[in-house]
């Protein structure tokens, strides 16, 4: 059978069958690792909303919310399992950043390193963070890294852009706040030093979202002209320059109170608004709204998704039904689908299995390769080996 008929075929195939293709034959395997069928197959997926997970970071609340574990469940079949992840690199310590095309980046705090890992074919990839040069004359405070990952489809570079703020008090110009900014790209395995990042962080630990091609962060700044002094900054990784998005969506009442939630959902950024009015003695908010940025021609607007009255907590958007119609949402407590059409919930439920404290990010599973600073044939040794490692780790485990 010629490759075309087959790579027709293997499209329709989830991951992990195709992962347990490649032992059929060469020319099988030769297939599936093509990085050119990955790219097919990943857009296959993307336009007909097959292969979508969840990843869920559990936490404890009573240890600072640190990381306990790592769950996965299926948006179609609500099936709840845990990935393996590679040995000692997830741990209380280290910070899930974000995931792009199945690529999840982790942050270890402690030792300062980020890993690159497919759970789909269990393929990793380490990285130290680089060292920060501090202005002389300058006397260290104290300093933090923001990081956010993503990519750049123009060059084809999966991308992290660090952020690095400090808080020094020169002797002739007194407090400053300096971010400096640093950009790796797994395509050339190499850190690099571009201009400083001119904007002024809120939750400045939080990592960056990734969407439509560019990094976002929720930033205030009395000199730019926002709702309540809260804009969002972008980062475009295929020019590496910056911008603002168009302004906050904004409400009638400027007495009311809005607290600001950015995230991304199927390669959309979105912001959840939750509208608090000042008279109100209990801590819900009066309303809140779900926006979308879409492009309108040459222009980004914002478009209202969904809007909750008094909602009792803050729901995640993470993706949509395959007719389009409906949305999932969570909290930390439930699921939901919400009915676009009728504007109203038409089902909640829980996932038997995962714990009640976590984050989430939904993915598409994907046989994206990790290149990393090899050549194309020492990552396939180094990749097929991992893969071929772990299927003799779990038949170990079986018997």
């Amino acid at each position: 059978m010629s490759d075309e008929l087959l790579a027709l075929i293997f499209i329709h195939l989830p991951v992990f069958i195709l992962m347990r293709l490649r032992c059929v034959s060469k020319q099988f395997r030769d297939l599936i690792d093509n990085p050119y069928f990955a790219n097919v197959h990943l857009r296959h997926s993307v336009r007909n909303h097959l292969n979508r997970n969840i990843l869920c970071r559990s936490m404890d609340p009573d240890l600072n919310c640190k990381s306990v574990g790592l769950h996965c469940v299926e948006i179609d079949t609500l099936r709840c399992f845990e990935p393996k992840c590679p040995g000692g690199r997830y741990n209380s310590s280290t910070q899930l950043i974000g995931m792009c095309n199945d690529i999840v980046l982790f942050y270890d705090q402690c030792i300062k390193e980020i890993t690159f890992w497919n759970p789909a074919i269990r393929t990793y990839i380490d990285v130290i963070l680089p060292r920060v040069s501090i202005p002389q004359g300058s006397f260290y405070n104290h300093t933090y890294n923001n990081l956010g990952f993503g990519y750049d489809h123009v060059n084809d570079h999966y991308k992290v852009v660090m952020t690095v703020q400090w808080y020094r008090t020169t002797r002739s110009n007194g407090a400053q706040n300096d971010k400096e900014v640093h950009v790796y790209s797994l395509k050339s395995n190499s850190w690099r030093r571009i201009g400083n990042f001119p904007y002024s962080v809120n939750y400045g630990r939080l990592p960056a979202t990734f969407a439509n091609g560019a990094l976002f962060w929720m930033c205030s700044e009395e000199t730019v002209e926002s709702n309540h002094g809260k804009y969002i900054a972008a980062f475009e990784l295929a020019t590496e320059e910056y911008r603002v998005v168009p302004a906050l969506p904004a409400y009638d009442d400027t007495s009311c109170n809005v607290d600001n939630y950015i995230g991304s959902m199927e390669g959309f950024l979105c912001v959840q608004c939750y509208v608090y009015h000042p008279e109100c003695d209990d801590e819900l908010a009066e309303m809140g709204d779900i926006w979308l940025l879409q492009r309108d021609g040459e222009e980004d607007t914002w478009t209202k998704l969904v809007s909750f009255n008094r909602p009792s907590t803050v729901y995640q958007p993470l993706a949509f039904s395959k007719s389009g119609n409906h949305l999932l949402l969570a909290s930390q407590e439930i699921f939901l689908w919400y009915d676009l059409v009728k504007e109203e919930v038409r089902e909640e439920f829980r996932i038997r299995g995962l714990p009640q404290y976590y984050e989430l990010v939904a993915f598409i599973e994907s046989l994206v390769h990790l290149d990393g600073g090899t050549s194309a044939e020492e990552n396939q040794l180094i990749r097929e080996k991992k893969v071929a490692e772990d299927d003799e780790s779990d038949e170990g485990n079986a018997a």
